[in-house]
């Protein structure tokens, strides 16, 4: 957060050339990835119309998540426990390779898929915490209630560019991977 904060503030970050997954950004290529998901028939139909019926409330949702008050900065991209090391006296945080310009909320809820409920709440409230001290009057826990559908998409879309750029034996790793992030971003959005 303190980094974060610290990149929004300066001003750079959102010409600094990396990939912008804003939630505008994700909002605006949501509907072109599921077209392309659409002729792979990796989600069915029902599924299909409930996220095309999603992705075209996502600006709205942008524009709520904005009224939460905090900047877009540089994002990690794929911060999870398994990309932070620590010593036990600093904390270092790894794998960069998603980086982008976009929402704080997606490192935010990042962790919440590999921490039990209690270590999450534990997780949020510290998150939160640290944006309402360096930007008061933010609303970072209704950016972590909101911010879901958004971000399970911009994760879809990032593994859809993976999927464009790897090589034949890596795909089948990877192939469902872009219909998973929408079945999230439809069970987030409840």
């Amino acid at each position: 957060v303190a980094a974060q904060a610290a990149l929004a503030a300066d001003g750079r970050a959102a010409s600094a050339g990396l990939p912008d997954r804003t939630p505008g950004a994700v909002a605006a290529a949501a509907p072109g990835l599921l077209d392309r998901l659409a002729a792979t028939a990796e989600l069915t139909g029902e599924e299909l119309a409930a996220a095309r019926a999603l992705a075209a409330r996502l600006p709205e949702l942008a524009g709520e998540l904005a009224a939460c008050g905090l900047p877009e900065t540089v994002v990690h991209g794929d911060f999870h426990p398994g990309n932070w090391r620590s010593d036990g006296s600093g904390l270092v945080v790894i794998d960069f390779a998603d980086t982008c310009f976009g929402h704080p909320v997606a490192d935010g809820l990042r962790p919440r898929g590999f921490v039990d409920g209690e270590r999450w709440a534990q997780v949020a409230e510290e998150w939160a915490r640290a944006w309402r001290e360096r930007v008061p009057g933010c609303s970072p826990e209704r950016a972590l209630e909101l911010a879901g559908p958004l971000v399970h998409f911009g994760y879809a879309l990032r593994y859809q560019e993976f999927l464009d750029h790897i090589e034949d034996s890596e795909r089948p790793y990877h192939e469902g991977d872009p219909a998973a992030e929408v079945r999230q971003a439809l069970a987030a959005a409840g």
